[in-house]
């Protein structure tokens, strides 16, 4: 009987701090993991909108876009600027 308040005393009495620390470790690696996600989430988001916006296009349309965009995404990739 005495056993079993001592052990429930010290349960009542750490309980708490352990639970904190539990708390703030999880906050810390949520807020973590929240920002390195953060940047590749919107890489994301943004080319399968520009994949959707392709997709969406005429043929004359897409060969327009690739025009202004490049071959490979830059103003100076195109067929008309390599040569210069």
């Amino acid at each position: 009987m005495i056993v079993g308040g001592i052990l429930f005393g010290l349960a009542i009495y750490f309980v708490p701090f352990f639970i904190l620390k539990v708390f703030v470790l999880f906050g810390l690696f949520a807020t973590f993991a929240w920002l390195f996600r953060g940047r590749r989430a919107k890489h994301r988001a943004y080319r399968w909108a520009m994949v959707d916006r392709m997709r969406s296009m005429s043929d004359e349309e897409f060969e327009q876009f690739k025009e202004q965009r490049g071959h490979c995404g830059g103003p100076n990739t195109n067929a008309k600027n390599r040569d210069q």
